[in-house]
């Protein structure tokens, strides 16, 4: 994106969540900032975003005590949701959207363009990834407005509602007439009492890494809304919100989850936090001595959560490898490219056919290392371009990284190869037939497991 290319609407080879943080990178990037610096730095933000408007409300209302009470609600929460909203998964998204809407309509006059921008905002977030849904019954519930009931910001509001209508009916023609830019498809979604019943068996995966607790994390969420609720004498309305939070774990997709972090439950409900948030923002009678001690409180669990903070990411097991989303440190990464790139020196593709790395080396290895060959996770291939690219190459030596393979199968159909090892087998290959690759990898198909 920072070169001027546009490829696809969504991220590459789905149709969910927009690359927002890649835009929002890309000045970083031509300022010479590295990617693996500029994009995280773009999430750090997007993610601080709506507790900065937050923080800016109750300055221009005065609501420091409110303010103090949402500074001690953080350290309610686990070390390891500020790992989750910090993560360049395009999660934070919707509510970053959400929350500039907000600011709009809090700091603006509340003319009808700012109820457009606030609705047209949240809506345009929900394209993306629907987990600011759950901000919808606190904004309604807490700032509702007559003004909205009158004609022009009814009129404004539909207009917002079609504007995005189109944006979703334009992007889902352009899928329609290229299927073949959709690899990982949208699942589809249901919800049903059978689906709630399996969920909540394992209902602490969803709040593990927002609240602390670890297996009891979904009662501290509870916990916590429940004192919220009567410290702001809003009982029917944090009652409500509550119920749909409970009413959401019928839904199928909220199934897929692990105990890493890198694959969370609170993915979809990383917007919690914000709700109570926006329930403390009045104005309590505090005395200054209480306030004061609660800042305290505040500032001496920070630093027992900053102490902890390091060797807490060190010595998790969420760390760990197993995880559909593999995990890597920079330094990893850059030492598997290392060895991966003396192996493919002389040659012009590599193939990451099934392999321990997989995106990490196809995606991260050519950003990482100058002159590295053109590498794919050809099965899985996201970048549609890339692949039509591929299959019309006639590659004169090509790697075929394959962790499964056994070598004597493959010297069956492939003659020529030079077995190499990173970690697993790594095939380099002369392509004296000059076959396409789009050929060689349905050959390659055929080798037994």
């Amino acid at each position: 994106m920072s070169q001027g290319h546009f490829y696809t609407p969504y991220f590459y080879g789905q149709k969910y969540n927009s690359m927002a943080e890649a835009v929002l990178a890309t000045p970083l990037i031509l300022l010479g900032l590295k990617v693996f610096y500029a994009v995280p730095l773009a999430t750090w933000v997007m993610s601080l975003f709506p507790w900065i408007i937050i923080f800016l409300y109750c300055k221009k209302h005065t609501l420091y005590s409110g303010g103090i009470l949402i500074l001690l609600l953080l350290f309610s929460l686990s070390q390891q949701y500020a790992i989750l909203t910090h993560m360049s998964r395009g999660f934070v998204q919707a509510i970053f959207f959400t929350f500039i809407g907000l600011g709009f309509w809090w700091f603006g006059s509340k003319k009808p363009i700012h109820f457009f921008l606030l609705l047209f905002l949240t809506l345009l977030g929900s394209l993306q990834v629907p987990n600011n849904v759950l901000l919808y019954p606190s904004i309604v519930l807490l700032f509702w407005d007559k003004l909205w009931l009158r004609r022009w910001y009814l009129i404004y509001g539909t207009i917002a509602f079609f504007m995005v209508g189109v944006i979703y009916f334009g992007v889902e023609n352009i899928y329609l007439h290229h299927p073949e830019y959709v690899v990982h498809p949208k699942p589809l979604i249901k919800a049903n009492i059978s689906q709630f019943l399996s969920n909540i068996k394992s209902i602490h995966l969803l709040f593990i890494h927002i609240f602390k607790g670890q297996e009891s994390a979904h009662l501290a969420c509870i916990f916590c809304g429940v004192l919220i609720g009567i410290i702001t004498k809003k009982y029917w309305q944090m009652l409500i919100f509550l119920f749909i939070v409970v009413l959401s774990i019928s839904i199928n997709k909220v199934a897929d989850v692990t105990e890493s972090v890198f694959f969370s439950g609170g993915r979809f409900y990383m917007a919690i936090p914000l709700v109570f948030a926006l329930f403390l923002l009045k104005k309590f009678s505090l005395k200054p001595k209480v306030l004061l001690a609660i800042a305290f409180v505040g500032i001496g669990l920070s630093f027992i959560q900053t102490a902890g903070f390091s060797k807490d990411i060190t010595t998790k097991p969420w760390r760990g490898k197993e995880a559909p989303v593999l995990s890597f440190t920079l330094d990893e990464i850059n030492c598997a490219c290392d060895s991966i790139q003396k192996i493919t020196e002389a040659s012009e593709a590599l193939i990451i056919y099934d392999h321990y790395f997989v995106e990490a080396v196809s995606l991260g290895c050519p950003i990482l290392k100058k002159e590295f060959p053109l590498s794919s996770r050809y099965r899985y291939e996201r970048r549609s371009w890339l692949k039509s690219k591929m299959d019309c190459m006639i590659p004169k030596r090509y790697t075929v990284m394959d962790r499964f393979s056994s070598p004597d199968s493959v010297r069956t159909l492939f003659h020529t190869i030079e077995l190499q090892w990173i970690e697993g087998q790594a095939y380099r290959i002369e392509n004296k037939r000059g076959l396409r690759l789009d050929s060689i990898m349905r050959l390659w198909n055929q080798v037994p497991r």
